[in-house]
């Protein structure tokens, strides 16, 4: 068997899979192009300030001097810092400076909802940085209490060190917003996560059940089958993880059938649908059925 069944055992006891660009667009009652076009220069220019030069990165500091509302260029800034400033301390509080204006300015934007730019770990960023730019999420939640893209970029913020915080925010979010996919799939990313590192079988049931629960609420309300596709994912994994295995064999059987070659994330489709419908043939003891499926599997690796 070319995959081991531990390699694919992971993949089904781990967090959610890498975010996929539909569970960022969408966002009001239905996304829309301009909304998707925001997104895509958000990320386009995260994407550049990775690899900038420092002689490139004197020059957008200094182009903000002048030009302080650019906010690709303080983009750029945010993404070179995020990668260096694990063995520098200067980029770290090169990066807090860009990431706090984002916050009090720019509330609102594409970027403050991307979480390379914009996530902060009190363990390495430090616990003061973590404080201050919740106090300042919370800051503008109270100044804009109805503005549905701030509620959902402070809930990206919190994900990660406060879920209790980020699930009042998204529940908040969906009473406001009900037609809104968005808010059900942010809802099952953080139960997702709620399953990660706990031993507590019971806990991590009931995590999952409530994630399985809020991704089959998001997927009729995604009206674009494209859209719906980069939930399957998570579909697979929640229900594998409450043995409903009818459905995961539903949901893993679709994401493979429909996921057209040649689009980004077939391999994807392939590697992880295979990976549980190999699971499956093995909880019900067809060891060919399994190193069938778990071989596929490793093709598309």
């Amino acid at each position: 068997m070319r995959l081991p069944v531990a390699a694919a055992l992971v993949w089904l006891a781990s967090g959610p899979l890498f975010a996929a660009p539909s569970s960022t667009l969408l966002t009001g009652s239905t996304p829309s192009r301009s909304d998707t076009e925001l997104y895509l220069e958000a990320n386009g220019s995260f994407m550049e300030g990775i690899s900038l030069s420092a002689t490139s990165v004197e020059s957008l500091e200094g182009n903000l001097k002048t030009t302080p509302d650019n906010l690709a260029d303080r983009t750029r800034l945010l993404a070179y810092y995020s990668t260096k400033r694990f063995h520098d301390e200067a980029a770290k509080k090169n990066r807090l400076v860009h990431l706090y204006w984002v916050i009090e300015h720019r509330p609102e934007s594409h970027v403050a909802g991307l979480a390379g730019a914009m996530n902060l770990y009190s363990g390495i960023d430090g616990a003061d940085a973590w404080v201050k730019a919740k106090t300042l999420w919370l800051n503008q939640l109270e100044a804009h209490p109805d503005d549905l893209r701030i509620m959902s970029n402070a809930a990206e913020f919190l994900l990660i060190e406060d879920k209790p915080g980020a699930e009042k925010l998204l529940q908040r979010a969906v009473r406001a917003d009900p037609k809104n996919p968005k808010w059900h799939q942010q809802l099952g990313q953080l139960y997702l996560l709620q399953t990660v590192g706990t031993i507590d079988h019971g806990a991590k049931y009931a995590a999952a059940s409530k994630a399985l629960q809020q991704f089959e609420l998001a997927r009729p309300l995604i009206p674009v089958e494209g859209d719906r596709l980069q939930i399957s994912g998570e579909l697979v994994r929640s229900s594998f993880m409450v043995d409903r295995l009818d459905k995961t064999k539903e949901y893993a059987d679709e994401w493979m059938k429909k996921v057209p070659v040649g689009r980004w994330d077939y391999s994807n489709a392939q590697h992880y649908g295979h990976t549980a419908l190999g699971l499956i043939a093995l909880k019900n003891k067809d060891i060919k059925s399994a190193r069938n499926h778990l071989g596929q599997s490793a093709d598309h690796k």
